[in-house]
């Protein structure tokens, strides 16, 4: 543990001019090509150190990362990096990089990225679709709540990351209601996109979702 709060320190004193600039920009991140590779690459390190943690090693380092990923990237900078993470399959601490991802969406949503955030999911379901039914479900229900205005919902939040990698009923009915919310906020060529992505795959967790809509 001693180690990892050494490689804490060093990326926050590394990024302060950086954190600095950020609080009297009012928030606002810079957003200069070097200043970017130099904080993906301290953000890649944290990410890389999350697989190989124990979970009480990797949620301090998601805390962390929750805080400068918001601080030190522009949210379109950072959304591809954050999803893969999500749905890799080699990742022991989904729920960790969920929090992380539920904060890098926020912030798009505080910035305006909205429609952004919106384009950019429909593009990325066909990677979330072909993953394991409770992988999927997990990483669907998280990314769906991540970018709902609906307060109920993002209510839910911590309740999908307890329950994180398991597909039950209770997750199926967060999955409808998640899928609903979100697909109610699409322009009508992004329902066709969305609704052909699952229909290609023969599931009736799709199927019956679908339904819902």
């Amino acid at each position: 543990m001693r180690s990892l709060w050494c490689l804490l320190v060093i990326i926050i004193k590394g990024s302060a001019s950086q954190l600095e600039n950020t609080e009297h920009s009012n928030g606002i991140v810079q957003d200069e090509p070097e200043v970017i590779v130099q904080s993906t690459e301290k953000i890649d390190v944290l990410f890389l150190k999350i697989k190989s943690s124990t979970p009480e090693a990797a949620n301090i380092i998601g805390d962390v990362l929750c805080q400068i990923t918001r601080d030190l990237l522009p949210p379109n900078e950072i959304l591809t990096k954050v999803i893969k993470e999500l749905l890799s399959l080699t990742q022991p601490h989904g729920e960790v990089v969920a929090k992380i991802v539920f904060q890098v969406f926020r912030s798009a949503i505080d910035s305006a990225y909205l429609a952004l955030l919106q384009d950019w999911l429909i593009c990325s379901l066909p990677n979330f679709v072909t993953l394991p039914p409770a992988k999927a479900v997990s990483c669907l229900n998280v990314i769906f709540v991540s970018a709902s205005l609906n307060l109920n919902l993002i209510k839910i939040f911590p309740e999908i990351l307890e329950t994180f990698g398991t597909l039950g009923r209770r997750e199926q009915y967060v999955f409808h209601e998640a899928a609903r919310d979100f697909y109610g906020k699409l322009s009508e060529g992004q329902k066709e996109k969305f609704r052909s992505v699952f229909l290609k795959h023969e599931s009736s967790i799709y199927a019956n979702m679908l339904k819902n809509l």
